[in-house]
């Protein structure tokens, strides 16, 4: 009885060996499309908001004057409020504020400002804008746009 026991198991365990490999190709064929995924994470994510259409930002430079402007279409039948300041940095990468280019406060479905200041050569700047979209009080959407940088030299 012992024998036949362990010859079972032996015959068990070989017929669970030679159905590995077609189990493994099974699931390996559920696996996710990693050639798609990195095509994914590789296009731009935009996020999602309720009432924010587009939000266009702008900056341009003469000698020392850089020129901003900042746009946000938005749904109408809501309110906006847009913060706009200019920021500046030694290394492209760390930033903080210089002057603030004002605040616009829209109920048509756009707002925008633009404004223009005269700056220190040896930095790179930049414009932010702060949006926040309100039903009444509520806040509906907030979102916060950079400008691409400029150098002054």
């Amino acid at each position: 009885m012992k024998k036949m026991i362990s010859t079972l198991c032996a015959l068990m365990m070989a017929g669970s060996m030679l159905t590995l490999p077609a189990a493994a190709e099974e699931v390996s064929t559920d696996q996710p499309d990693f050639q798609q995924m990195s095509t994914l994470a590789d296009s731009e994510i935009t996020p999602y908001y309720v009432a924010i259409h587009n939000i266009f930002m702008d900056i341009d430079k003469n000698g020392n004057t850089v020129s901003a402007s900042a746009e946000c279409d938005y749904l109408s039948g809501y309110t906006a409020k847009m913060t706009v300041n200019l920021q500046r940095s030694t290394n492209n990468s760390s930033w903080t504020k210089t002057l603030g280019f004002g605040t616009a406060n829209g109920s048509n479905g756009t707002i925008s400002l633009y404004d223009s200041a005269r700056v220190q050569s040896g930095y790179f700047y930049r414009v932010q804008a702060n949006i926040t979209i309100y039903d009444g009080s509520k806040v509906v959407d907030s979102a916060t746009a950079y400008s691409v940088s400029v150098y002054i030299s």
